[in-house]
């Protein structure tokens, strides 16, 4: 049990930190810093399913608990967060009143780079 506390806390610490990581236009290092983060927490979710798949067999937690464990990790599926749609989605809410700066208008072209 308490090691799947120490993955959860764990994981909870990654979010923060990946974040509390940000950088400059052009940055690579805390992109890179960032990534590793969240590359680090998809891998403790997926090892948080496996402990928790085996302490459901061993008696140790519940099936509904298993179950909403298995859930929640297969939620934070990080392909489907990093969509192309999903990331224009959340530009889209977070453009609102700032239309009109360089870097929105700059990093606008560069979706449309991305997407011919």
């Amino acid at each position: 049990m308490s090691r799947l506390q120490n993955l959860s806390l764990g994981i909870i610490e990654g979010i923060f930190r990946a974040n509390d990581t940000f950088g400059t236009r052009g940055d690579m290092t805390a992109y890179a810093k960032r990534l590793e983060f969240q590359q680090t927490i998809m891998t403790d979710l997926k090892i948080l399913a496996y402990f928790a798949l085996l302490a459901m067999e061993q008696d140790c937690i519940p099936p509904n608990q298993y179950e909403l464990i298995s859930q929640y990790t297969t939620d934070c599926d990080y392909n489907k967060i990093c969509s192309l749609p999903n990331l224009l989605k959340a530009h889209k809410a977070v453009r609102l009143g700032k239309r009109n700066r360089t870097e929105v208008i700059l990093f606008e072209m560069n979706i449309k780079d991305i997407k011919e």
